[in-house]
This record gives structure tokens, C-alpha cells and sequence, in this order.
């Protein structure tokens, strides 16, 4: 964290109250005095309120000063939302190429694909095509992060959709889900076309998100079936001849959890297992056994039945989901509680060999102490529980779906308001693109994983005793 004293020299160099479009305006004067004043304070609650109160001053002096306050110094997430919620009212090509400047300017990371977040935000046709440019970046990031801004455009035009439906043929499988999204956030009739193609292409988690973008767009509730998505398409006006060019196979699911469906090849599952999953849980193991148990052998139904906390009920759930991944899925499973740990530590192949290890040390954990819910979180976005959600390596090796088993109370760390943790993940995801599904166990935060689960690529959130 930058001092106060670094700050203020910081926004010595943003534009004075009264200058540039605003000379003499009070209004204006009283808004960038209380950012200045907010600065200097400990507490960034009353900073985060002086970055929302320039969403009236639309122009260059009220973008370089959210600059300066919100994206050129370390600031809370829920600091950054305001500034992002005050641009989203900003109109002006001037505003617009503050942040158009500091996106093609700005070193790799976070300020980066902020200053991209920001332009998805302001609704000047500037802005956009300054997302379009980088769009085509070399580097899939940069990419990732400029569509998924476009998605963030009310009124995007021609060229802006076209994008989209482009960048569900890069190479890059997050750039392709960040098209996907965009495509979905529209609800164009004519964004359904890519997303059809992507049914016929993808294998993994893009299936899985092509197939909830065609339920969004539609308004229907098909199943996952390309088949049927095509028999759809062809009640369309003019396209009753209209057919895959091979028909395409859907892929097998890659596990069913508490009604939550995942075709996902990239899994990392989340157990939490501070002192609350000790709880003993209010009914009768034998009442809970699954069907398809026996076939995992007798061993897993003695797993089953020996169930007396509700840690026991959750490594149950996730050791069945680990017997049945396909073959060609990596997995990890990441666990704690004040601290965060792993099986492996990176994604490994669904091998016997790696499902018997991962099985095993779910066997022997014990739930104990308070949950850092924060801490957990990041590393499961990371490459590595102690990673760095935004680095080059997690992007390329993290997980793309993340299954999460717990309380969801956070109880311990740096970081406890569910709603701050939200903003964080909300903005990893922007480059990220990983799909959350969250199951409460017993009593739990159920809000805190619904709006986890709302995070664009949208995920799910269900429960078990």
C-alpha cells in the first residue's frame, strides 16, 4: 500500500478543482476537494463515496482524477467499483481517451485491465474502439479483458459484435468464453449463430457455456443437446434448412454434484475445513448413500456410511466426483482453513493413480480453526494456493471451473465482508473466466455463494445438509 505521503504527491499531478471544462463550477470544486480530502484518510470507505460523487462531471478533469485516486495506487476492490460505477455514467470521447491512453500505456496487470474495465464503462463511441484495438493484442490477457468489456457495452454497434463472435475462434479458450459472454449479456437473436458453432467445437467448459449463452438468448430451457438447439435455430425466419455441417456429438458431463452440472476439463474443488464443517449433520448416513455408490467399491460405500460431521458429508461428495472425472481432465483439490493448501498444488491429469492419492488425503483431514475465506478464494484462482490470480501462469495453467464445498462463512484473515471478496473475484474474472459452483454445507452463507455463482462466466450455487 502506497503512504499518504506518496498519494497526495500522486494527486498533486491530477487536475486542480476548477480546471480544465469546469472552471469556477462549485459543484465540481466541492466534488474533487472531497477526493482529496478522502485520500489522506485511513478508512477507504469515504473515498470510495468522493469516487462515486464525480459521476455528474462527465469529462477529462473527473477522469483524471478517478485515475489518479483509483487506479494509480493500490486500492480495495470495492474502492475501484465505485470508481468504475461513477465512469459508467461518463459519456465524453475527452473522458474516454484518459483511459483509452492509460490502457495502451500501462505495463501488464492490473492496471491494465482495469483501464480496459473502465472503458467498457464509459459510453463513448471512443471507448470502444479503443476496446476493439485490443481486442486483437497479442497477448490473450489483454484480449480476454477486452471482450469481456465489450460486454459491458449497453449499445455496442456492428463492428463491436462482430468482435465477439470472432473471438469465439481464438486460440485462447478464455478469449473464446469472454465472447461467449458477450454474446449472452446482448441477447441478440443473431449472437445464437456463434454460439451454435461453439456447440459443435468446443469439448470442455466452453460447451457448457455456449449451451447457458443459447438458453439466454432464447428463453428456453433446453438440455444440452446440439440437436435440439438446431431445431430451434430453425423456427428462426428463413433458416428452416439450416443444419450443423456434421452433426455434432455433446459431450459426457464431467460430474454431477447436488444438481450442479459441469462439462468442465480443467476442475478444481475447494473444501473447506475450518472447525464449523465438524458439526455433526441432522440426519442418517444410510439415508444419503447415492445410487451409483457401489460401483466406486466397497470402500466407498463405507465412506458413505461412516459419515458423523459435515466434513465427512462434503469429501464424500467430491471423492465421488474425483472417481468418475473423464480420463482426459486435470484436477486438484485445494483445502483449508487459515491457510490454504493442495494435493498437488497445480492441475494433474485424472489418472487412477492421481484420484486414489487425491481420495486418500481427503480421508485424512480433519476440520479445525477458523476459515480465511479470502485466502482460500485466491489461491483457488491462482495457479497455486499462494499464486497470484491475475499472473501470466495462472492464466495459462489455473483451473476454468471451480467447485467449492463449505460454509462460506468467512471467520478469519485480512479480508471478512462477503461483499469486498465478491468484488475481488469479480474483477479477477474479467480475465480469468472461471466458472463458479458453490454447495453450501449445513448452515452457510448461501448469499455470499449466489453472488459468487452470479460472477460472469455465470456458475451455479446449491446446498447439502
Amino acid at each position: 500500500m502506497r503512504t499518504a505521503a506518496a498519494l497526495l504527491a500522486l494527486l498533486a499531478l491530477a487536475p486542480s478543482p476548477g480546471a480544465g471544462a469546469a472552471p469556477g463550477d462549485p459543484d465540481w470544486e466541492a466534488a474533487a476537494k472531497a477526493v482529496h480530502r478522502a485520500a489522506g484518510e485511513k478508512d477507504p470507505g469515504p473515498l470510495a463515496d468522493a469516487l462515486f460523487g464525480l459521476r455528474h462531471h462527465d469529462g477529462e478533469p473527473a477522469a483524471r482524477l478517478l485515475l489518479a485516486a483509483a487506479f494509480h495506487r493500490e486500492v480495495p476492490d470495492f474502492v475501484l467499483d465505485a470508481a468504475m460505477d461513477a465512469l459508467g455514467r461518463f459519456s465524453t470521447d475527452a473522458a474516454a481517451r484518459v483511459f483509452a491512453d492509460e490502457a495502451s500505456r500501462a505495463p501488464m496487470g492490473p492496471r491494465r485491465f482495469a483501464a480496459l474495465e473502465a472503458l467498457g464503462r464509459i459510453q463513448s463511441p471512443l471507448a470502444e474502439s479503443a476496446l476493439l484495438v485490443a481486442a486483437a493484442d497479442a497477448d490473450p490477457r489483454v484480449r480476454t479483458a477486452a471482450v469481456r468489456a465489450l460486454a459491458d457495452r449497453k449499445e455496442p454497434a456492428a463492428e463491436a459484435r462482430g468482435t465477439a463472435g470472432r473471438a469465439l475462434l481464438d486460440p485462447d479458450p478464455r478469449v473464446r468464453s469472454a465472447g461467449i459472454v458477450a454474446l449472452s449479456e446482448w441477447k441478440g437473436i443473431p449472437g445464437a449463430l456463434p454460439l451454435l458453432g461453439a456447440l459443435a467445437r468446443e469439448e470442455g467448459r466452453l460447451f457448457g457455456d455456449a449451451w447457458t449463452g443459447l438458453r439466454r438468448i432464447s428463453g428456453r430451457d433446453l438440455p444440452p443437446d446440439p440437436a435440439k438447439w438446431a431445431d430451434w435455430w430453425r423456427t428462426q425466419p428463413d433458416e428452416e434448412k439450416w443444419n450443423f455441417e456434421q452433426a455434432p456429438r455433446a459431450p459426457d458431463p464431467s460430474f454431477r454434484l447436488a444438481g450442479l452440472l459441469s462439462h468442465s476439463r480443467r476442475i478444481l474443488f475447494v473444501l473447506d475445513t475450518s472447525e464449523g464443517m465438524a458439526d455433526a449433520p441432522g440426519y442418517r448416513a444410510e439415508e444419503l448413500i447415492p445410487p451409483d455408490a457401489a460401483e466406486g467399491g466397497a470402500r466407498e460405500v463405507e465412506d458413505w456410511k461412516s459419515i458423523r460431521t459435515r466434513l465427512d458429508h462434503a469429501r464424500c461428495q467430491i471423492a465421488r466426483a474425483v472417481r468418475r472425472l473423464p480420463a482426459e481432465a486435470s484436477f486438484d483439490v485445494l483445502f483449508g482453513s487459515e491457510s490454504a493448501n493442495a494435493v498437488f498444488r497445480s492441475l494433474q491429469p485424472a489418472s487412477e493413480g492421481n484420484r486414489d492419492r487425491a481420495i486418500g488425503r481427503l480421508r485424512g483431514l480433519a476440520a479445525a480453526k477458523r476459515q480465511d475465506f479470502a485466502r482460500l478464494v485466491r489461491g483457488a484462482w491462482s495457479d497455486s494456493p499462494e499464486g497470484d490470480p491475475l499472473s501470466a501462469a495462472s492464466f495459462l495453467e489455473g483451473a476454468d471451473t471451480v467447485v467449492y464445498f463449505g460454509s462460506a462463512l468467512p471467520s478469519h484473515g485480512a479480508e471478512l465482508d462477503g461483499g469486498r471478496i465478491v468484488s475481488s473475484v469479480r474483477r479477477w474474472n474479467r480475465v480469468r473466466q472461471v466458472r463458479f459452483l458453490g454447495v453450501g454445507v449445513g448452515t452457510h452463507g448461501s448469499g455470499l455463494l449466489a453472488d459468487l455463482a452470479s460472477i460472469l462466466p455465470v456458475g451455479g450455487s446449491a446446498a447439502i445438509p
